[in-house]
């Protein structure tokens, strides 16, 4: 799941939490989209 309210935007982040991972906090978008590039090509979790 990923929060975006006015602090994400102003840092260009996004509050992540996963179910297999719990929460992660604030990530910035470039390394969240890299994560999920790497989940998608290896059939990982995030």
């Amino acid at each position: 799941m990923a929060v975006i309210g006015a602090k994400e935007v102003e840092s260009n982040s996004l509050s992540i939490r996963t179910r297999a991972s719990g929460e992660l906090g604030s990530i910035p978008v470039d390394e969240v989209m890299e994560k999920m590039k790497q989940a998608i090509a290896n059939f990982d979790n995030f």
